[in-house]
């Protein structure tokens, strides 16, 4: 799997970044990582583990595989990793919001 995301776009007015991703060349949990590691300039062995903020097996599992049919509903899934509100969609989209918070 390739940990390279989509060109990063910030927006001013809100305050956000917004990336895409292939949800299937790339888990969820990889690009949320890659996408903060491009955010901050660092490496991803220098982010604190993912699984701090929330089970990234389960992320994967719920919005990494793009569903057609009665699956096809839009599924998101928000948490807080870091000082980052970080909000993720089964169609490739990612919105990362820095805050206050540092827990």
């Amino acid at each position: 799997m390739s940990e390279r995301v989509g060109p990063i776009e910030f927006d001013v007015e809100t305050n956000t970044y917004r990336v895409r991703y292939d949800p299937q060349t790339i888990a969820p949990s990889v690009a949320v990582i890659s996408a903060l590691a491009e955010i901050t300039a660092s490496d991803t062995t220098d982010l604190p583990p993912l699984y701090r903020a929330i089970d990234p097996r389960g992320l994967d599992r719920l919005v990494g595989t793009p569903r057609h049919g009665a699956d096809a509903r839009e599924v998101r899934v928000s948490f807080q990793y870091q000082r980052w509100s970080i909000s993720v969609s089964r169609t490739g989209h990612i919105e990362i919001r820095a805050t206050d918070r540092t827990a």
